[in-house]
Protein backbone atom coordinates (compact mmCIF):
# COMPACT_ATOMS: atom_id res chain seq x y z
CA UNK A 1 0.00 0.00 0.00
CA UNK A 2 3.40 2.02 0.25
CA UNK A 3 6.64 2.62 -1.07
CA UNK A 4 8.45 4.40 1.51
CA UNK A 5 11.93 5.27 1.05
CA UNK A 6 12.26 6.74 4.47
CA UNK A 7 15.29 7.61 6.75
CA UNK A 8 15.44 8.08 10.10
CA UNK A 9 16.58 11.42 11.08
CA UNK A 10 18.73 12.25 14.33
CA UNK A 11 15.76 14.26 17.12
CA UNK A 12 15.93 14.50 20.84
CA UNK A 13 14.65 11.24 22.30
CA UNK A 14 12.35 11.69 25.05
CA UNK A 15 10.70 9.08 27.44
CA UNK A 16 8.06 6.49 25.88
CA UNK A 17 4.73 7.33 27.04
CA UNK A 18 3.51 3.43 28.09
CA UNK A 19 0.09 4.27 26.81
CA UNK A 20 1.31 4.85 23.03
CA UNK A 21 3.43 1.41 23.31
CA UNK A 22 0.75 -0.19 24.75
CA UNK A 23 -2.08 1.74 21.83
CA UNK A 24 0.53 0.40 19.42
CA UNK A 25 0.99 -3.30 20.90
CA UNK A 26 -2.88 -3.75 21.35
CA UNK A 27 -3.47 -2.69 18.02
CA UNK A 28 -0.94 -4.64 16.63
CA UNK A 29 -2.48 -7.89 18.36
CA UNK A 30 -5.31 -7.18 16.76
CA UNK A 31 -4.35 -7.45 13.03
CA UNK A 32 -2.47 -10.40 14.11
CA UNK A 33 -5.43 -12.12 15.26
CA UNK A 34 -8.33 -11.28 12.41
CA UNK A 35 -5.97 -9.22 9.72
CA UNK A 36 -5.92 -11.44 6.40
CA UNK A 37 -2.35 -13.25 5.27
CA UNK A 38 -3.38 -12.18 1.70
CA UNK A 39 -4.33 -8.77 0.95
CA UNK A 40 -4.23 -5.55 -1.34
CA UNK A 41 -3.58 -2.19 0.50
CA UNK A 42 -3.39 1.35 -1.47
CA UNK A 43 -1.25 4.43 0.65
CA UNK A 44 -0.75 7.65 0.16
CA UNK A 45 2.59 8.73 1.46
CA UNK A 46 3.60 12.38 1.72
CA UNK A 47 6.86 12.83 3.02
CA UNK A 48 10.02 14.73 1.23
CA UNK A 49 12.01 11.26 1.28
CA UNK A 50 9.19 9.65 -1.31
CA UNK A 51 7.69 11.00 -4.73
CA UNK A 52 4.27 10.53 -2.94
CA UNK A 53 1.22 9.72 -5.09
CA UNK A 54 -0.72 6.38 -4.27
CA UNK A 55 1.11 3.11 -4.17
CA UNK A 56 -1.37 -0.44 -4.46
CA UNK A 57 0.63 -2.97 -2.76
CA UNK A 58 -0.76 -6.90 -3.25
CA UNK A 59 0.39 -8.85 -0.22
CA UNK A 60 0.36 -12.83 0.22
CA UNK A 61 1.49 -15.09 3.00
CA UNK A 62 2.95 -11.36 4.72
CA UNK A 63 5.13 -11.07 1.22
CA UNK A 64 5.40 -7.88 -1.13
CA UNK A 65 4.16 -9.63 -4.28
CA UNK A 66 3.52 -6.53 -6.67
CA UNK A 67 3.47 -3.01 -6.35
CA UNK A 68 2.44 -0.51 -8.18
CA UNK A 69 1.83 3.58 -8.39
CA UNK A 70 -2.05 4.07 -9.26
CA UNK A 71 -1.22 8.16 -10.30
CA UNK A 72 1.35 7.12 -13.22
CA UNK A 73 -0.09 6.96 -16.18
CA UNK A 74 0.13 3.36 -16.85
CA UNK A 75 0.25 1.80 -13.40
CA UNK A 76 3.67 1.54 -13.80
CA UNK A 77 5.32 -1.87 -11.59
CA UNK A 78 7.57 -1.16 -8.75
CA UNK A 79 9.94 -3.16 -7.32
CA UNK A 80 8.37 -5.34 -4.94
CA UNK A 81 11.24 -4.78 -2.17
CA UNK A 82 10.63 -1.29 -1.85
CA UNK A 83 6.96 -2.38 -0.48
CA UNK A 84 5.24 -2.52 2.91
CA UNK A 85 2.99 -4.87 4.58
CA UNK A 86 0.99 -3.91 7.37
CA UNK A 87 3.16 -5.94 9.81
CA UNK A 88 6.18 -3.26 8.72
CA UNK A 89 3.92 -0.63 9.28
CA UNK A 90 3.67 -1.68 12.90
CA UNK A 91 7.36 -2.17 12.98
CA UNK A 92 7.97 1.63 11.77
CA UNK A 93 5.48 3.26 14.40
CA UNK A 94 6.55 1.11 17.55
CA UNK A 95 10.11 1.80 16.25
CA UNK A 96 9.40 5.96 16.20
CA UNK A 97 7.05 5.37 19.55
CA UNK A 98 10.08 3.70 21.32
CA UNK A 99 12.94 6.53 20.08
CA UNK A 100 10.42 8.77 21.32
CA UNK A 101 9.45 10.44 18.10
CA UNK A 102 6.19 12.44 17.38
CA UNK A 103 4.21 9.65 16.60
CA UNK A 104 -0.31 10.28 15.67
CA UNK A 105 -1.67 7.14 14.55
CA UNK A 106 -5.13 5.92 13.76
CA UNK A 107 -6.06 2.42 13.91
CA UNK A 108 -9.16 0.52 12.01
CA UNK A 109 -11.39 -0.07 14.85
CA UNK A 110 -11.81 -3.83 13.63
CA UNK A 111 -9.12 -5.17 12.10
CA UNK A 112 -6.63 -2.88 13.99
CA UNK A 113 -4.17 -1.86 11.12
CA UNK A 114 -2.94 1.64 11.08
CA UNK A 115 -5.18 3.93 8.68
CA UNK A 116 -3.35 7.38 9.00
CA UNK A 117 -0.56 8.01 11.03
CA UNK A 118 1.97 11.02 11.39
CA UNK A 119 5.84 10.67 12.60
CA UNK A 120 7.87 13.16 12.90
CA UNK A 121 11.23 12.32 12.59
CA UNK A 122 13.26 15.69 13.10
CA UNK A 123 11.15 18.51 14.10
CA UNK A 124 14.00 20.92 12.93
CA UNK A 125 14.17 19.41 9.20
CA UNK A 126 12.09 20.98 6.15
CA UNK A 127 11.71 16.66 5.21
CA UNK A 128 11.60 15.59 8.93
CA UNK A 129 7.72 14.66 8.82
CA UNK A 130 6.27 11.60 7.70
CA UNK A 131 2.26 11.55 6.83
CA UNK A 132 0.57 8.46 5.79
CA UNK A 133 -3.26 7.44 4.83
CA UNK A 134 -3.57 3.54 4.15
CA UNK A 135 -7.08 1.86 2.99
CA UNK A 136 -7.23 -2.30 2.72
CA UNK A 137 -9.12 -2.49 -0.42
CA UNK A 138 -9.76 -6.21 -0.62
CA UNK A 139 -8.82 -9.30 1.53
CA UNK A 140 -7.97 -12.74 0.50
Amino acid sequence: MLVLLAAGACSHADQVPPSDSIKVADARQRWSETGPDDYTMVSEFDCECDPGGRVETRVEDSRVVALKRLDVSGHPEIDTELGLTIDRLFEMIAGAVAEGREVDVVFDPELGYPTTFTIVWAPEATDGTLEANVTLVSEG
